[in-house]
């Protein structure tokens, strides 16, 4: 700020304070007037100047607080979530790497825009441009939630104006297209068996414990020996037992409904107890799964050297669910390429360009297991072994069995 004689008012600032705003000091106390330069700003001092000569007391204009944008509020939540948002032995949950893929969309639009004037009309332009980065329908519409989740935060905290995330929870998400196939279906049986052939040893096990347990992928991956309950009546809820002399129970503690309050059991009947034998004969806190231990046993059998490729390779100790469906998808590679050449010897014609045996994820075995359940069973003993709170939701992962439906017909018509 430019000198003054004692006595004399200050001049209008010849630079900009910090915050941008032009700043003078009277009797002491600071007087803010708004940015730096502009003609109001000049109004404003000429105004309190005159008013200070005036003998008129003068109270200090506290120094306005610069916008917030979006992008700061952002990168708050981000340190927030990662800081607040762990599981009971403290490791970050998954949603703390998947919103920063949700801020990234919205920053790349959004990030100098003062965020209290981000709302409803907003939201929809940022909605209608995630289908251009290539985004599914579903996938978009779960970044959209936690973009609102991001505006729920900054309201609880002050950051944005009350009504802020009623107005964006208004916004609807991406509407379906005639064309979309959002139901994820059940792994045609015919692609099924002829894929299994081709999986590793440890894969070929998880795939059909999925199949009779109904487990989740996460889930059948995380599975440790201590987990397993063998013998004797437990009870479950007050009053209610099960008997694990003939059934082997695991109560999960980690799943991904678990921060409702959901409990989630997996149950394991005589066959599945025959696939998870011999997997534990390890420490108890070691993982069922282990890409090592494929590895070990497919170099052994092809008489390869075992500790020279690992040490190049360095597999896990424990599957993903990223490892675990890419290891899927080379089996049924393998499984498509071994039908063309067994078509081909039998002088069938096909399309080089399409498949016989189709590209399947593990996230489908539970659509499956449902499925059969809901068959045999009834959709009653399916929402229990899935472990879904609401027949609803069960609901959505069976398949409608069109045979006994054209059976029925064949007899009611």
């Amino acid at each position: 700020m430019p000198r003054k004689k004692p006595g004399e008012p200050p001049v209008y600032p010849s630079k900009p304070h910090a915050s941008g705003q032009a700043r003078i000091r009277l009797d002491g106390r600071d007087h803010y007037l708004g940015v730096w330069g502009t003609a109001e700003s000049r109004l404003k001092y000429a105004e309190l100047i005159d008013r200070w000569r005036r003998g008129e007391g003068v109270r200090a204009v506290a120094a306005p607080v610069s916008p917030r944008t979006v992008a700061d509020v952002a990168a708050m939540f981000l340190d927030d979530a990662r800081r607040t948002r762990r599981k009971p032995d403290g490791s970050p949950t998954k949603e703390v790497a998947n919103f920063p893929y949700a801020v990234e969309a919205l920053c790349e639009q959004f990030a100098d825009l003062p965020a209290e004037r981000f709302g409803a009309a907003q939201l929809l332009d940022l909605r209608d441009s995630l289908p251009a980065r290539g985004w599914g329908r579903r996938y978009a519409n779960r970044q959209l939630t936690r973009i609102k989740t991001l505006f729920r935060w900054a309201e609880l905290r002050q950051l944005v104006p009350a009504g802020t995330f009623a107005a964006l929870r208004a916004v609807p998400g991406l509407p379906r297209r005639n064309d979309d196939d959002d139901e994820l279906p059940p792994v045609p049986e015919d692609d099924l068996a002829a894929t299994l052939p081709f999986l590793g040893h440890v894969v070929r096990d998880i795939v059909p414990l999925q199949l009779l347990t109904g487990a989740r992928v996460g889930e059948a991956l995380s599975l440790r020996p201590r987990d397993f309950i063998r013998g004797g009546s437990v009870e479950v809820e007050r009053g209610v037992y099960v008997d694990t002399s003939a059934v082997w129970l695991v109560r999960l503690r980690e799943h991904k409904n678990a921060w409702r309050g959901q409990k989630r059991y997996l149950f394991f009947g005589p066959k599945a107890q025959e696939l998870i034998t011999p997997y534990l004969d390890r420490p108890a806190e070691s993982f069922l799964f282990s890409p090592r231990e494929a590895a070990t046993r497919w170099l052994e059998e092809e008489g390869r050297d075992v500790e020279n490729w690992l040490r190049s390779r360095n597999p896990g100790d424990r599957y993903t669910a990223d490892s675990y469906r890419a290891a899927v998808q080379r089996g049924c590679d393998r499984a498509d390429a071994d039908a063309k050449r067994e078509a081909r010897k039998a002088g069938l014609k096909f399309d080089p360009k399409s498949r016989l045996v189709c590209r399947w994820c593990p996230a489908q075995l539970r659509h499956n297991a449902a499925t059969r359940l809901c068959s045999e069973f009834g959709p009653e003993v399916a929402r229990i072994v899935l472990g879904h709170r609401d027949l609803g939701i069960t609901r959505r992962y069976v398949a409608d069995d069109l045979q006994k439906a054209s059976s029925a017909i064949a007899r009611f018509g």
